[in-house]
């Protein structure tokens, strides 16, 4: 067995306390920048739009699109999800995203409303959900543009969240969006929705 003098023992002591301390200062920053993200388990419907394509055209090749579709496809024919969302008893959030600095920007606001109706198209021509049982919103707290967050909650769509036609100009003055919302443009914030429904401690 090695002896240890004091000296040594001391400096393995201090080595220890240094080591628990910063094992202690970096549990501390990654459980602040979780707090601070959103977990991807809370988005797991994400659909992107490209600019290399229409950026008014969903395209399944785009990144992860394909992906979130075939998962989209089991979760609502899973169980009786579709009845759920039918009955009332669930309902699914669209959430297009823009920059805080596009706030009240006609064109980007009209962009970021037709790729959500292009996913709300494809959620009642695929699976007959209508548009009752849709929430829309936009965000502009994710620091990210084409971008639309598809969600299904439990409960009963909330009342002001409520959007059976979103607004949207396909041809001429795109600004002309903003005229269109004649109860202001459904901005949202989407922490808060995620907050309210539970998906966020």
């Amino acid at each position: 067995m090695r002896y240890v003098d004091k000296n040594e023992k001391r400096q393995i002591i201090n080595y220890i306390h240094l080591r628990n301390f910063c094992i202690i200062v970096c549990t501390f920053f990654i459980q602040l920048v979780s707090a601070q993200s959103i977990p991807n388990e809370t988005i797991p419907f994400d659909f992107r739009y490209s600019d290399d394509y229409d950026l008014s055209v969903l395209y399944l090749s785009v990144t992860n699109n394909q992906a979130s579709y075939n998962r989209l496809v089991s979760a609502i024919r899973e169980g009786n999800t579709r009845l759920e969302i039918l009955s009332g008893r669930k309902y699914v959030s669209l959430v297009s995203c823009i920059m805080n600095m596009d706030i009240g920007e006609g064109d980007i606001i009209n962009r970021a409303s037709e790729q959500a109706s292009v996913v709300r198209a494809l959620l009642k021509t695929r699976f007959g959900i209508p548009h009752e049982c849709i929430a829309f919103s936009i965000d502009t707290t994710q620091g990210r543009r084409n971008r639309v967050y598809l969600n299904i909650f439990s409960g009963e769509l909330p009342q002001g969240e409520r959007s059976n036609e979103i607004q949207y100009v396909q041809k001429g003055n795109r600004d002309k969006v903003l005229d269109k919302y004649v109860y202001g443009i459904p901005y949202g914030n989407y922490w808060m929705i995620l907050k309210r429904n539970n998906r966020l401690n």
